[in-house]
């Protein structure tokens, strides 16, 4: 019986990096199988992995409850950054202030889920697979990929990073994982550079082999697809020069090659980029400050060298935490898991502004957690209805009415 990608991935063959030359008829063969447009839109997620601190990430800095309940963890009206009158931005995300102004970055308050899970693993699964209840294999963005993205290309998908993230598992569509333009290369020993052609050619033949059936097939095709997306990438990325001044942490890095990807044209509609440390039981203050200067700084430097280089009507950010953290500070200066939190979605057809309403800090769920007021699913739905222009519900199974966080006209 011939099996499926996923089957054959799930037997845990791996698929090494990949190609530094190549012969010019694969390279030509390469470029053929290239597919979409640079006109495409593309999303680009940005998970904040550990539970960001909501209420001190978006402050709601004139509710009494806020302050009772951090007596020295709370920032105060004059810190905060207003962006409207009852709420405002940490100090250290000054870069994303000018965004907000310009009303193209919307703000997602008390984004949660019915029966809210405080596991770090059952919480992003959850926000992966769009299922709150039931455990699903198949993330949100895996099924995207299976009906519109079969056949669009080796790249029509990529997870910045080594870790594929659950919302991209799939049936039928493989997304590379890179980490780099630099890595993602068929790799031979330099110090035998004039073999590197023959390696590649033996590499191909074995790999197009009409014999194949099975897992030998899945492994071939697999193989073969990830080597013409790496050449693909190689050739169309190679001059790529920022036009935005990127921090150097990792996820700045990151974020710069999502938007080399991008402006590859290569018909990538789904980047997914991961960075962490948001799980702060302890010493919160200056940890978090820092985690969010280096979020704001990253994807402000991302949205301006989009923008500057043409490409900003085609690209929308939407960033997410797993959960919250609780309303009252703990006795080790820090804040324990929690619920409900913020979404952010930026870009030049972002509606922005302030969406949904901030959970309330007095009436609490039975574990004195925030009750969220925004099923996350809704922002889904606006993405894929609104900006994919794909039928939500079928992804979602069921109907979210969208908050209507993107541009009309």
């Amino acid at each position: 019986m011939a099996n499926s990608r996923r089957d054959f991935l799930k037997k845990g063959i791996g698929l090494a990096s990949l190609s530094v030359a190549m012969p010019h008829l694969w390279l030509r063969t390469a470029m053929a199988n290239a597919r979409g447009t640079s006109t495409d839109k593309t999303l680009v997620v940005v998970q904040l992995g550990g539970g960001n601190d909501g209420l001190n990430c978006v402050v709601p800095f004139t509710d009494g409850a806020y302050f009772d309940n951090r007596p020295t963890l709370a920032l105060q009206p004059g810190e905060v950054l207003p962006i409207s009158g009852t709420h405002g931005f940490h100090p250290s995300m000054a870069s994303l202030l000018p965004f907000f102004e310009a009303q193209q970055l919307a703000v997602v308050l008390g984004a949660g889920y019915p029966q809210p899970n405080r596991s770090h693993f059952r919480s992003m699964d959850i926000w992966h697979t769009a299922e709150p209840i039931d455990v699903e294999q198949i993330g949100w963005l895996g099924k995207y990929a299976d009906l519109h993205l079969a056949g669009a290309g080796e790249l029509s998908a990529i997870n910045v990073g080594g870790t594929l993230p659950k919302s991209f598992n799939a049936n039928d569509v493989v997304v590379p994982s890179i980490t780099s333009l630099q890595a993602y290369q068929f790799l031979t020993d330099p110090v035998y550079a004039g073999d590197s052609t023959n390696q590649i050619n033996t590499f191909l033949s074995t790999n197009t082999r009409a014999s194949a059936t099975g897992d030998e097939l899945a492994l071939s095709g697999t193989a073969k697809s990830a080597y013409m997306g790496s050449t693909e990438l190689q050739t169309a990325a190679g001059g790529y020069s920022p036009m935005a001044t990127y921090p150097t942490s990792r996820l700045g890095m990151d974020m710069q090659f999502a938007a080399q990807i991008i402006l590859a044209g290569v018909g990538t509609r789904v980047i997914y980029v991961s960075t962490g440390g948001y799980d702060t039981h302890a010493n919160q203050e200056g940890a978090h400050a820092n985690l969010l200067a280096d979020f704001a700084n990253s994807v402000a430097a991302f949205q301006t060298d989009i923008v500057a280089q043409g490409a900003g009507d085609r690209v929308t950010v939407m960033a997410f935490s797993e959960f919250g953290r609780r309303v009252e500070e703990n006795g080790s200066a820090g804040f324990d898991h929690g619920t409900a939190g913020p979404m952010f979605l930026l870009g030049n057809g972002i509606a922005g502004g302030i969406f949904g309403e901030q959970p309330s800090l007095t009436s609490l769920d039975t574990n004195g957690d925030l009750i969220y007021t925004v099923d996350f699913r809704t922002v889904y739905s606006d993405i894929l209805g609104t900006w994919l222009e794909v039928d939500a519900a079928e992804i979602l199974d069921g109907q979210f009415t969208p908050l209507g966080t993107f541009k009309t006209t």
